[in-house]
């Protein structure tokens, strides 16, 4: 990771001991849009692999921004965009805040919604869809039958499995995987 270890392990111990309040704030956010249509954005680390080699982004926030706007131009109204934190981020930079800010720059601030904790299974089998770089988490919403975007290089991302249209197209018609393609790949990858 980049960055001090000293920097680095501060983070961790603030992460730590707001742990429990910032999965309390995320349920609370959660239950306001309960029943609602959403789509989840889960981010993933910018020192991961999969971001600096598998994908065209420089950083996850250059990829939020993308999803982000794109988001606020095509998706349906009354539709909501949930991104989520990973589980092993540090919170050395705020994402909250660098959302909270796309969100109102786009005229989206009540749509656009960041949190730090919440089930990603859960959030996956109840989303309209997932939008993600080469993230296994795409996996999860893959299983439960979730139309899955992929913008990097993943090894699911294949037709018949994620969807294959234009980010732009995703939020308004996403293609749910094929059950059989998915569960064949499945086989052949746990092989």
């Amino acid at each position: 990771r980049p960055g001090s270890i000293i920097s680095e392990g501060l983070s961790w111990m603030m992460r730590l001991a707001t742990e429990r309040r910032r999965m309390q704030r995320a349920q609370v956010v959660l239950d306001q849009i309960a029943g609602q249509p959403f789509f989840l954005l889960p981010l993933q680390l910018s020192s991961d692999y999969q971001i600096r080699i598998h994908s065209p982004f420089a950083d996850m926030r250059s990829a939020a921004k993308l999803i982000i706007s794109s988001f606020a131009r095509y998706a349906p109204p009354g539709t909501f965009l949930i991104v989520k934190d990973h589980p092993l981020y540090s919170g050395i930079r705020d994402w909250g805040r660098f959302v909270r800010r796309l969100a109102a720059e786009s005229g989206m601030g009540e749509r656009i919604i960041h949190i730090s904790g919440g089930d990603l299974g859960r959030l996956s089998v109840e989303s309209r869809g997932m939008v993600c770089i080469n993230s296994t988490s795409g996996t999860l919403a893959l299983a439960a039958g979730t139309p899955v975007k992929v913008l990097g290089e993943a090894i699911y991302d294949m037709p018949g499995i994620t969807d294959q249209q234009q980010l732009d197209r995703f939020w308004t018609a996403p293609q749910a995987p094929d059950p059989r393609i998915w569960d064949a790949f499945r086989r052949v990858l746990h092989a």
